[in-house]
């Protein structure tokens, strides 16, 4: 979990940098063009049918596949992009890492799933770590003794 957290932070450092002077729609367009080519490739060569089967599915199956691409891919990479240029890669990563506990908290909510001791301990660490993240900067920003940096945005 630790290697892929690392990893989305690596990709978010690398998509902002790439895309500084772009807004989030059109950054996320790019992306999905080479996200598309890649994915469409190796659909036809590792997936079943070639990718053939999802024409298979039922209408109504097909339409929520195709609402659940807009919403969980086409929404979430703006909104992402949108917060990785407002708060930084830092803060947006570090929030992200939450994701696996909210959904363990959704599952609960939803489905009476529980979480282990361990599972439990490490999501309130993660929670944690996300509320200082966010709250840094802001500390920094009302401390008028705080040294400022000079490394500047690309945006700036």
């Amino acid at each position: 979990a630790v290697a892929a957290g690392l990893l989305y932070a690596g990709y978010g450092l690398a998509v902002r940098q790439a895309m500084a002077n772009y807004s989030s729609v059109a950054a996320f367009a790019a992306i999905s063009q080479w996200t598309a080519a890649a994915t469409g490739i190796a659909m036809l060569g590792f997936g079943r049918d070639h990718g053939a089967s999802a024409l298979a599915l039922p209408a109504g199956q097909f339409g929520l596949l195709l609402l659940s691409s807009v919403i969980g891919i086409a929404l979430g990479h703006v909104f992402y992009y949108m917060a990785m240029a407002r708060l930084g890669v830092a803060v947006t990563a570090g929030v992200l890492q939450l994701q696996p506990f909210t959904v363990a908290v959704g599952s609960w909510w939803l489905f009476g799933q529980t979480l282990g001791g361990a599972q439990l301990a490490t999501g309130v660490l993660a929670v944690a770590g996300a509320v200082l993240l966010v709250a840094q900067p802001r500390a920094a920003a009302a401390d008028p003794s705080a040294k400022r940096s000079s490394v500047t945005s690309p945006r700036q």
